[in-house]
């Protein structure tokens, strides 16, 4: 059974991954305007979806689907509860300081922050996420345990 299609390489996640940063950095331009106006609060509305909605096929689909398809079967359980524990922990983190970055740096200041946290996500997954597509789950396991980048490997194999 081959490996699911996973985002991690640079043409893939150029789909989903950047459309969470701009939805945050939508966000941030539109605090910089006037306070109030019905078409600040939908746009709003609409950057807030779409961030969910490209966070949840992209970033979270690295976590969830490349994760384990890249680590070991003989870890994969306790690296796969890591992986979510340290995403859901991540994710509290953002929701307890947001209120207070808003109070330290403004909503824009924020969101641009954010949008600049997304950019971080996109140049690491680009970098260091091996590409899975068209792999076998055991072609992966046996990559594995070779010196060298594991990125190369899986790219050889």
């Amino acid at each position: 059974m081959g490996a699911r299609p996973g985002p991690a390489a640079v043409g893939r996640c150029c789909g989903f991954l950047p459309g969470s940063g701009l939805a945050m950095a939508v966000m941030a331009l539109v605090f910089l305007g006037p306070e109030g106006s019905a078409a600040q609060r939908w746009t709003v509305i609409v950057a807030l979806f779409a961030y969910i909605l490209f966070a949840g096929i992209g970033i979270q689909a690295v976590v969830w689907l490349i994760g384990p398809e890249i680590v070991p079967l003989s870890v994969r359980g306790p690296a796969t509860s890591l992986a979510t524990v340290t995403l859901w922990g991540v994710d509290l983190l953002i929701a307890v300081t947001a209120l207070t970055a808003i109070q330290a740096i403004g909503r824009s200041g924020t969101f641009f922050v954010y949008a600049l946290m997304n950019v971080a996500c996109i140049a690491f997954v680009a970098a260091k996420v091996p590409e899975t597509r068209g792999k076998s789950l055991e072609s992966i396991e046996r990559a594995l345990p070779r010196g060298g980048s594991f990125r190369e490997t899986l790219r050889n194999s």
